[in-house]
């Protein structure tokens, strides 16, 4: 390294250098910060992507409290090899109806009660943002870097009931900064969290024509369920969703989805898996789902479970034990899950346990497998004859690999229990591993 410069900008730390990359064979290490690249501060990830695309580059890199230029050549596009530590993220100034975190006992990790709202995230991750928080110069950053797409809370259109949602009597109009978005090119999915009496009805009749009137740059809109906890204290009245409700609020949308697939050629706008269980409906074809835009907001994961199953079945190895297999899930995809084993085992001649988990520690109204804790694998499993393997979906510790939301460790369950937890993938090869390990 060569060429001392000084500046009072502090840059982004290097937490990894990837080998065989650019950045390895300029002699880069875990610790430098990365300053600047072809003049330009770096802050995040994103500057890194943007300002590091080009073939020829000049870093400036702080090691020692010391400054340096270095220059490389590399091919357009090929990633530098670093990667950093996390920078400070925006977090949410709102107050929402259905905050997740304001229904949260006292006393768990840190971690959990924080609230992202940042755009950056929203690129990076497909975070879902309420840009409440965007200043002006966020959104010049957007344009300039073409930070798309982004993924947008939106709720309501109408902005009385949507600040009600929110918390936030000050969140600005949400259709000027979309149409914004829209006008400068930048695409956009959407999620609707659907509170009754709220924003369901004409509202969200509203919404989803305000929303229509924004295509082709809204992609795709998902209508997704309240998620409500029994530590709502102090907190508005919300009801969950009934499966009359649920099947008032399909019909709408099926209507919707047809009118879309009349005037765009794609379905467009989707309701969440969970009204379907709710309703006690059957999904609709998966190639109905367009490209699963939505997938990781619980839309159309079941049909595509159900359809990879059906397809991996046949493949699976006759059982080559008497032992009966035990698996937990949640209570919501419990019918599923039994429809789709009961194939596997006529497959295999194995036998199984599906175990349906409340979940006592949130609530009975929290259905799904990955807000399970280990209290609630307690209550479900203590007493029963189970086998030496309880097979559990993995999302279950998706904040943590060692612990459970309620800050219970793996291996104290396991002792409690006197067997082995084993997490696999909530996906069609994850579900089948217990029927091709044994």
């Amino acid at each position: 390294m060569n060429d001392k410069t000084s500046s009072t900008h502090r840059g982004f730390r290097i937490r990894n250098v990837r080998p065989g990359t650019p950045a390895q064979a300029l002699g880069l290490r875990r610790g430098d910060r990365l300053i600047r690249i072809n003049g330009y501060e770096i802050h995040d990830p994103i500057d890194v992507r943007f300002h590091g695309s080009e073939a020829v580059l000049t870093l400036e890199i702080e090691r020692n409290e010391e400054r340096h230029r270095v220059s490389l050549e590399k091919e357009i596009d090929e990633d530098l090899g670093l990667e950093f530590e996390s920078p400070p993220y925006r977090t949410c100034k709102n107050h929402c109806l259905f905050c997740f975190v304001h229904q949260m006992p006292r006393g768990l990790r840190r971690s959990l009660y924080v609230k992202d709202d940042d755009y950056r995230l929203s690129f990076l991750h497909g975070n879902y943002i309420t840009l409440t928080n965007c200043r002006e110069a966020d959104y010049e950053r957007i344009f300039r870097q073409r930070l798309s797409p982004l993924y947008l809370s939106v709720h309501a259109t109408d902005d009385t009931v949507r600040r009600k949602i929110l918390g936030n009597p000050d969140a600005p109009p949400i259709l000027p900064a979309m149409q914004r978005l829209s006008a400068a090119g930048i695409r956009m999915h959407v999620q609707i969290v659907l509170c009754r009496g709220i924003n369901d009805g004409k509202i969200l009749e509203r919404t989803v024509q305000d929303l229509m009137n924004l295509y082709p740059n809204v992609q795709s809109v998902a209508v997704v369920p309240v998620g409500l906890t029994r530590f709502r204290k102090a907190l508005p009245l919300l009801h969950p969703m009934d499966a009359s409700g649920a099947l008032r609020l399909l019909r709408f949308l099926h209507n919707q989805q047809e009118r879309c697939r009349n005037v765009f050629r794609e379905t467009w706008i989707f309701p969440a898996d969970e009204f379907y269980l709710t309703a006690g409906l059957p999904f609709p074809p998966l190639d109905t789902y367009d490209a699963l835009p939505q997938l990781e907001n619980g839309v159309g994961m079941v049909p595509l479970l159900q359809q990879e199953v059906t397809g991996m079945i046949g493949d699976l190895p006759p059982c080559r034990t008497d032992e009966k297999i035990t698996i937990g899930t949640g209570t919501l995809a419990y019918p599923v899950l039994e429809r789709l084993l009961t194939e596997a085992a006529k497959q295999t001649g194995a036998s199984f346990d599906l175990v349906a988990i409340p979940n006592h520690f949130f609530g009975r109204t929290v259905t799904v497998s990955g807000l399970l804790t280990g209290s609630d694998l307690l209550k479900s499993f203590s007493g029963r004859n189970i086998t030496e393997t309880i097979f559990l979906p993995s999302n279950m510790l998706e904040h943590d690999e060692n612990h459970f939301l309620d800050g219970l460790c793996v291996k104290e369950v396991e002792k409690a229990l006197h067997c082995r937890l084993r997490f696999v993938a909530a996906s069609a090869e994850g579900l089948l591993t217990p029927f091709r390990e044994t």
